[in-house]
């Protein structure tokens, strides 16, 4: 009915609302000094249904885990199942040049390199970041297995290796890119040079 359209809209409208008031607050002040009750506010609203949809400031950051998740999955998944594989170049390029992108839209990416640390002290965190870790590199291994059939990867490669250096290369290189403003096009000149 129109009436349950209606209510659904404004409940989607009011998740994406805590959503980037969680995101603004996290990127601004950091997860630990951010607190339910600011993002609610940040918000506009209402506090009992903000508090309905997000209980504690957990809730949004796992709602950003998972938005990253399949934001990622979904590139690497898309590159994996291409008809023709790019180069290893072309792969590492446009990985570099996506999650640059992510960080620059000031997209849920941006908290990535954050709840990374966090994850080794709050526990909450790390169930969240589990999760999402899990989850990359299951993409990262499939590339890697679709990489080493089609001959792209040195004679017994484990695909898993290679999955767990592109994985930690990923976090490296967003962490860089906020800290240092290291750019997509750093990284390729740089591999590049050293590969050649």
């Amino acid at each position: 009915t129109a009436l349950d359209a209606t209510t659904t809209d404004q409940t989607e409208q009011n998740r994406l609302r805590i959503i980037g008031a969680g995101i603004n607050q996290f990127l601004n002040r950091g997860f630990p000094e951010s607190s339910i009750e600011e993002i609610i506010t940040d918000s506009g609203v209402d506090p009992e249904v903000a508090r309905g949809l997000f209980p504690t400031k957990y809730d949004v950051l796992k709602v950003l885990g998972d938005l990253n998740k399949m934001a990622a999955t979904g590139m690497l998944d898309g590159v994996t199942a291409e008809s023709e594989l790019p180069s290893n170049d072309e792969i590492l390029a446009r990985v570099a040049d996506f999650f640059e992108s992510m960080v620059a839209s000031g997209a849920p990416a941006g908290i990535a390199p954050q709840a990374m640390g966090l994850s080794l002290f709050d526990e909450g965190v790390n169930a969240i970041m589990q999760d999402v870790i899990v989850a990359l590199r299951g993409s990262w291994v499939k590339l890697a297995v679709r990489m080493k059939a089609a001959g792209r990867l040195p004679e017994g490669t484990e695909p898993e290796d290679v999955a767990n250096t592109f994985f930690t290369l990923v976090i490296a290189f967003m962490t860089s890119n906020m800290i240092a403003a290291l750019s997509a096009g750093n990284l390729r000149r740089g591999r590049l040079a050293v590969l050649a």
